[in-house]
């Protein structure tokens, strides 16, 4: 409709407008990342529809046997997909769903161990969608500093000093280890 109404009401050259629209908002890298979601997204319902987050839903489900070791399972496949928070949670939430659910775990602390998992591994993992971003801040103020060290060295050689993503998923560890509830999660 905007491709449309920016061409003076003609839909060929509204159509063509959109295609420009698309084209452009992939160079900006908020548009680049909404768009990004919005496919992965796609995919997941795709994989969801044709059975395959059942499928490896059944297969965690062989081996979450209690619901301590369902929740042990959530929080290593929010850790294996670790290269973007969005995808984590979308592809996470979905496989786990069912399994959390037969293993009598609430869905808010599905909620939370898939949120806990999602933003501190993209930010510990040197592959990520985070890296772009973050190696442009880190080499822009060493180039300020006058410091000639490679940017991604400094980045890897941080990890160990970022503190909330370490504490964060040694926190949601503690937490599916002890059983322990807490706020919403153990209302439900």
């Amino acid at each position: 409709i905007g491709g449309w109404l920016c061409s003076g009401f003609d839909p060929v050259r509204g159509f063509a407008r959109t295609g420009d629209f698309l084209y452009d908002s992939l160079e900006d890298s908020d548009s680049g990342l909404l768009l990004f979601t919005w496919f992965m997204s796609g995919m997941v319902g795709v994989m969801t529809r044709s059975g395959g987050a059942a499928g490896l839903g059944h297969a965690f489900a062989s081996v979450a046997s209690s619901p301590r070791r369902a929740q042990l399972l959530a929080l290593a496949a929010g850790c294996m997909v670790f290269w973007d928070d969005y995808s984590s949670i979308l592809i996470v939430g979905s496989t786990m769903r069912p399994v959390m659910d037969s293993c009598h775990v609430s869905r808010e602390k599905l909620a939370y161990l898939v949120d806990t998992t999602s933003a501190p591994v993209a930010a510990l993992s040197p592959i990520s969608t985070w890296i772009g971003f973050k190696l442009a801040v880190v080499r822009h103020q060493l180039t300020v500093a006058g410091v000639t060290e490679d940017g991604i060295s400094v980045l890897i050689r941080a990890i160990p000093s970022s503190t909330y993503p370490v504490l964060a998923l040694l926190f949601a560890f503690i937490v599916c280890v002890s059983g322990r509830d807490f706020g919403p999660m153990a209302e439900a």
